[in-house]
């Protein structure tokens, strides 16, 4: 058995497939999972950095578990057999895998294809962009880089992304980024995520996002009025 060390973005989407099955999965074990599963060797020190909060299994207190008339799965587990159990176990792998996969295909195109191809070799070109050609460590290899160099630059679209992903949208990732670079309207100078973006931004030839529609802008007026809200509880305490 090969034991590989992964992006943060394998990690991630690796993790995120696990807690959808078992949120209440501690650190520890998710960590023996990824190594199992998909043969990764990931530090403790480096799982604590990307997931610095871990749910915790809740117990239902004495009165709820007499008076609820819900099954309690901890109290079924006995009655199924364990070749009903194995059963399970292997479909919730198939399924972690495969929603894995999903999410990870984009990356892997974006970390090992996008830069043998003359197309996005061009597109690249033109955003300032930087290839990681097959590192899966720092910001390049990760999908937020090369997909907010699209969004700033208004080039964000699906055959732009199938250029540099294999794939026409990345709907998650798109929809936050753009959120994001909208907002950076509002953000102060100076400011962590002002300074992050600048790092990241590095070398682009322009600013030219397309505008916020609709739902983007009823978005932005949300996150503003919380920012306000968040902003006045911390002067009235003092800080």
């Amino acid at each position: 058995m090969t034991v590989t060390t992964p992006s943060d973005d394998q990690v991630l989407a690796a993790v995120n497939a696990i807690r959808q099955e078992k949120p209440n999965l501690g650190r520890s074990k998710i960590r023996s999972l990824l190594k199992e599963e998909h043969q990764w060797q990931v530090s403790e020190d480096r799982l604590k950095r990307l997931i610095p909060a871990v749910n915790r299994p809740t117990t239902l207190p004495a009165t709820v578990r007499a008076t609820t008339s819900l099954p309690i799965l901890a109290n079924t587990n006995a009655d199924v057999s364990e070749t009903t159990r194995n059963s399970r176990k292997k479909g919730g792998l198939r399924a972690r895998n495969a929603a894995l996969q999903d999410v990870m295909r984009p990356v892997e195109f974006w970390l090992n294809q996008a830069h043998k191809n003359a197309d996005a070799r061009s597109l690249a070109n033109e955003l300032g962009l930087i290839f990681p050609n097959g590192d899966p460590y720092g910001f390049k290899a990760g999908l937020v880089y090369p997909i907010r160099r699209l969004v700033i630059t208004g080039r964000d679209t699906p055959e732009n992304f199938r250029i540099l992903f294999g794939q026409d949208a990345i709907p998650d990732v798109h929809a936050q980024t753009r959120k994001e670079v909208l907002m950076s309207f509002y953000v102060e100078d100076g400011s962590p995520s002002q300074m992050l973006n600048s790092f990241l931004d590095e070398g682009c030839p322009c600013w030219a996002p397309r505008p916020a529609n609709a739902i983007e802008q009823e978005e932005i007026l949300r996150q503003r009025e919380k920012s306000r809200e968040f902003a006045a509880i911390m002067q009235s305490v003092g800080l």
